[in-house]
Parts: structure tokens; sequence; C-alpha cells
């Protein structure tokens, strides 16, 4: 079957139409095309082929349906190209590989930005709005400790107010790429007063993370939609203060159906947004945490490799004439400057000023009663 005014052969095109179909979800886009094989296939097929490929009678099948999916569809692809934005489809093999494991994982991805969203540590970091100072501080030492540690790390966060965007802004101050997940398309930003934020984001390493195209209305069930993305990318997720409610609760809960590490900071049982994560780790969903010591030790990743000094050695870069000094007072820890001028054959004056420099590098000392021992520096 043909669409008029549409190639069927753009990849991106039909990819988006495609996600956009009704109850398109990771998993039952994926049992869609096993069943027809490609992409294409789902517009060009007629009502009827598909139903039977399928063994079902869906509406999304309909002739009309689908050829308003691609109308919608190629408005949003031209929006996608002219601005830069790069789009992830569940079934191809660039899907960012934590989130592609998860059953409800979003069938189009969107980003802006050029974070490797396939990095070696990734860390989700979320909390409540209403901040405090205390949580604050947790979260910059936190992202400042795991930039320290380790190699190829993300934090990510929802660019909401209170946590999310200390998370970011932490990691901004220590060099970590950070992704911001927004519950809205990418021709806008909320909160809007974060937009200097999500610019610098972008500009350095960092991105904007969405499901939704530049048609689909904003509603807060799109928050706690976005949550799931967020879980998903991760390799784990730290909660920073949270009430026994709120949109950090749920990020938690959905990390553990991804089979994902939670963690949690433990706070005064009398502060209100330290109930919620106190009881994360009171009914042993999250492990409690203190820092990012600690967290690299539960992951059980490998922290960057220190630089060590060289360690000392007896011997400098020496002389020829230091060196043969050394040679000689080996073995001979009670020996004077005459004796060493005797048995070397040497001037008191040359003697005495070979030792003189081998005392400035603290490689002999002169003891009482004027004997030089060699102290190795």
């Amino acid at each position: 079957m043909n669409y008029p005014g549409h190639d069927i052969d753009d990849r991106l095109l039909t990819r988006i139409a495609f996600s956009k179909a009704r109850g398109m979800y990771g998993s039952t886009a994926q049992e869609m095309i096993r069943r027809i094989e490609d992409i294409r296939q789902f517009f060009e097929l007629t009502q009827t082929q598909l139903c039977n490929l399928t063994g079902t009678r869906l509406e999304i099948f309909s002739e009309t349906y689908r050829q308003g999916l691609l109308d919608m569809a190629e408005k949003e692809a031209e929006f996608v190209r002219r601005n830069n934005i790069e789009a992830f489809f569940v079934g191809d093999d660039n899907y960012p590989r934590r989130l592609a494991a998860c059953d409800d994982a979003p069938v189009m991805l969107y980003k802006l930005g050029n974070t490797d969203l396939d990095s070696k540590h990734i860390v989700g970091i979320v909390g409540t709005r209403h901040a405090t100072p205390y949580g604050v501080d947790f979260t910059t030492k936190l992202v400042e400790g795991l930039a320290g540690q380790l190699d190829d790390v993300v934090v990510v966060s929802g660019l909401a107010y209170g946590i999310d965007v200390a998370a970011h802004n932490a990691s901004l101050a220590a060099g970590v790429p950070t992704i911001g997940v927004v519950a809205h398309p990418l021709n806008t930003l909320y909160p809007a007063a974060h937009r200097p934020i999500a610019v610098r984001m972008t500009a350095s390493g960092g991105s904007l993370v969405t499901e939704y195209d530049t048609a689909s209305p904003m509603h807060r069930g799109n928050f706690l939609a976005r949550n799931r993305i967020v879980a998903g990318m991760c390799d784990c997720v730290v909660v920073v203060e949270s009430d026994y409610r709120g949109g950090s609760m749920s990020t938690a809960h959905m990390a553990i159906q991804y089979n994902r590490d939670v963690f949690a900071m433990p706070g005064r049982v009398t502060d209100k947004y330290s109930h919620g994560t106190n009881r994360l780790i009171a009914e042993h969903t999250a492990s409690l945490l203190t820092d990012a010591d600690q967290l690299i030790e539960l992951m059980g990743w490998q922290p960057k490799q220190k630089r060590h000094d060289e360690p000392p050695t007896l011997f400098r870069a020496l002389s020829e004439d230091e060196r043969q000094l050394l040679d000689f007072l080996d073995g001979k820890p009670d020996i004077t400057v005459n004796e060493i001028c005797i048995g070397m054959g040497r001037s008191y004056a040359s003697v005495s000023d070979t030792i003189f420099k081998l005392e400035m590098d603290d490689i002999v000392m002169t003891l009482p009663g004027g004997k030089i021992v060699v102290t190795g520096g």
C-alpha cells in the first residue's frame, strides 16, 4: 500500500510514526516488529494483511489511522533534523542498552546533546523539590566524590526544582556530563527558570532526553511516566530527601522493579523530607548511603588508578665522586672523615665537599664525634 507524499523508506519517519501508534511500548513494539519483520510493512500492508500476520484485529491497522501517523511523523522528523536531535528507536542497536531491557521503555527516545547514553557508570540522583541545605550539600559532595574517583561517569536527574537541579549544578561544577530527563517535548523547557542550566548542560557534554514529540500535550501524568526513564537509564538511583509520597519515591520503586540498586540519604526522623528516605532504608528498599566511597564500593566499581609518587630510593642521580664515597661507606657505620680520606686516598677538602652535598640531600649525616653514616635519603 502506498501513501502519497511520504517516503516509506525514510527510516526516521517510519519509526516516529510507528512509535505514535496507540498502546506502543517497548515490549509491545518489539513483539509487533517480530511479527511483521519490518516497520515499513506496518505502513505498506493492507489492514487485512496486518490482521492475518499478527493474528489480531486492532484499530491502529486502519489505513486512515496509519495515514494520520505518517502525517504527524513528517512534521516531527523535520523538527528532529532541523534541531540536531538524536532519535533512538527501541528496536535498533543504538538504543540505550539499560533502558532497552525495561518492558515499558519508550518506543522513541529523543536526545539533545552529545552524552553517551551507554556510559560506563550512570547514576540517577533524585529527591524533593523542597531541598534543604543538608540535602544540597550531600548531593554536591556525592557528585564531587564520584567525579574524583570514577572515569566515564554520568549523572541523571529530572531538571526539577530542589535536589534535581542541585545534582545538575554539582555535575557542571565537577565537570561531569549530566542528563536531564524532561516530561515534555524538546521545543520547550519546564521549569523555564532552568533554561540557562539546560543550555550549560548541553554545551558541556550533557543532554536533555524525552520520549515526547512536539505534538504531545503536556500534563501531570508525563512527570510520573518520566521517572521510569530516569530509573531505567541508570545503574543505580540515589534518593536525597523525600516525604513519604513524591516523584522520587516512585522513581525508587521503579528502579527496584528494573533490578537497579537504590540508595537513600538518611535524615533526622523529625524532618519531613527525610520521612521517605528513612522509610526506604528501614524497609530495605534502599541501602543507607553516606558518601561516594560507599556507593562505589557497594556497586563494585573500580575507582580511578591513583597516581603515586615514586618510592624513595637510596641513591639519587649521583656524581661519580658521590657514588664512590657511598660505595666506600657501605658496611662501615663508624668511620670518620679522616679515615675516609685515608681509605679512599682523597684530600680532606674533596671528601668534605662531597659529604656536604650528600648531607644536603639527606643521604648521609654527621654524628657526634665526626662519624659519617648513610641515612638512605
